[in-house]
């Protein structure tokens, strides 16, 4: 609703209703109204619709949807005022408010997924304002294994990018959403990111040059069943090779089934479990098994399966986690010195955040003193201490430092009530990453030796340095 500034009982109301997403008008407080226009919504009317009214002019309306429209007629006529998605978009769409100057007609703001944009002449062009406003939602991060200057990101309708030596990421393809980046850590030159499934198969991107810009192609999958439960966001993980590079580093990726492949040939795919999950899966954990690669797989109805062997040719599978709540398992994450000893964070409020287990997942217990009672989104442990132990929530990061027992807060210069969806860490250079959903990315070194040169120097491990616009 907008209500016309100096216009007594005038106001508009835009709506998506059964029939169609309708604008209406009152003029006398809302005791009557009008439908100035049945067609006001370009699409996503239940999600992206918003309203604004011209103070010196009660006719002069915008109207926010996908795109952004202007009315000079109390909304009878609707011009759009940007291009369709595309290079040529000026201003990012799906929009989220609109707002004019309280005293130029021809200034006004838009907001949307994109940021926020100004024009100061009436749409003719507009000025990008996210110059170091740092609210990118990131669903997941991925960090250069011989680099933490190297950070990759899947972001909410911003695609995925990349940061190399500055705070100035580039977009490495254009998806729409980004989601999962995977950096192959036997060769850093092979980098795979994933965007919504399309036409009832996951959609899976490659790059061989290092992830840098516009190296990226689509890959047509084989091997691979159409219309499975594929999730949003489409659980894909590597690991590296396990005899040193003679054969390659293997992909998992899951719909309700795990899926496996190699790098040298990411489009072919060989299903390896049968159904998992009565919906989906939403996590898989690669780990080093007696010389082979076992899996830990989470799904979003509260179950953990097991493999010891992901390598065989028939994958045998046990089901683990039947002592859980049942509630989305949002990460799994090994002892990197013991493979029995696992953490498995849940997405749900009340009951425990955080479970461990030190028998590879047959038993669980609840643990994780400290931690709020929100979400938890992802858990790591560090691979020089794994009694260090940190979990990210819909409110921050924790820390631990007796093996998940008790946490505390570990958020000094980190953005307080920030919704953190994954946490990375390096062992040498010794850095922890997280990636927020609205406040960009951001790292501290674990220690107490500056790495970098260039502004994000940090002693301890609650001191956080900003990663990301």
């Amino acid at each position: 609703m907008a209500v016309a500034p100096g216009q007594t009982g005038v106001i508009y109301a835009l709506m998506n209703i059964s029939s169609g997403s309708s604008l209406f008008k009152t003029i006398d407080g809302g005791d009557n109204w009008t439908t100035q226009n049945s067609n006001a919504c370009d699409g996503q009317c239940w999600y992206n619709l918003c309203l604004d009214v011209d103070p010196a002019d009660a006719a002069h309306l915008l109207v926010g949807a996908i795109r952004f429209y202007e009315s000079t007629n109390n909304g009878q006529a609707l011009n759009v005022m940007t291009d369709g998605w595309g290079d040529s978009q000026t201003v990012h769409q799906d929009t989220y408010v609109v707002r004019f100057s309280r005293t130029d007609s021809q200034k006004f703001w838009v907001g949307s997924d994109g940021g926020i944009w100004r024009t100061d002449d009436g749409g003719a062009s507009f000025t990008n304002l996210n110059n170091n406003l740092n609210i990118t939602q990131f669903y997941d991060i991925a960090v250069h294994p011989g680099d933490p200057e190297i950070v990759f990101g899947g972001a909410q309708d911003n695609s995925s990018s990349r940061r190399t030596v500055n705070n100035l990421w580039d977009t490495t393809v254009i998806t729409g959403d980004g989601f999962i980046n995977i950096i192959d850590p036997s060769d850093p030159g092979f980098v795979i990111q994933t965007s919504y499934p399309w036409n009832g198969y996951p959609s899976l991107f490659l790059s061989t040059a290092g992830g840098t810009s516009y190296t990226f192609s689509w890959l047509a999958l084989s091997g691979v069943t159409q219309n499975e439960p594929w999730p949003w966001v489409t659980p894909l993980a590597v690991h590296e090779s396990v005899d040193g590079g003679v054969t390659p580093s293997r992909l998992f990726m899951g719909s309700d089934h795990v899926y496996r492949a190699t790098v040298e040939n990411p489009s072919s795919w060989t299903k390896i479990s049968g159904d998992l999950s009565d919906s989906s899966i939403s996590v898989i954990t690669p780990v080093w098994r007696d010389s082979t690669i076992g899996l830990y797989v989470g799904t979003s109805d509260g179950r953990i399966h097991r493999t010891n062997d992901a390598l065989a040719a028939s994958v045998v599978w046990t089901e683990v986690g039947g002592s859980l709540p049942g509630d989305q398992i949002t990460d799994i994450i090994t002892d990197p010195t013991n493979a029995n000893r696992v953490y498995a964070t849940r997405g749900a409020f009340g009951a425990s955040r955080l479970y461990r287990s030190t028998v590879g997942g047959t038993l669980w217990a609840e643990v994780g003193d400290g931690l709020p009672n929100v979400p938890a989104n992802s858990v790591a442990v560090d691979p020089l201490d794994p009694q260090q132990v940190f979990v990210a929530t819909d409110v921050g990061v924790f820390a631990s430092s007796d093996g998940g027992n008790t946490f505390t807060v570990a958020m000094n210069g980190f953005p307080l009530g920030s919704v953190v969806t994954d946490l990375e860490i390096d062992d040498d250079p010794h850095i922890l990453t997280a990636g927020t959903y609205g406040r960009g990315a951001w790292q501290t070194l674990l220690g107490n030796t500056p790495l970098f040169t260039d502004g994000f120097e940090s002693g301890d491990t609650t001191a956080w340095s900003f990663a990301t616009p």
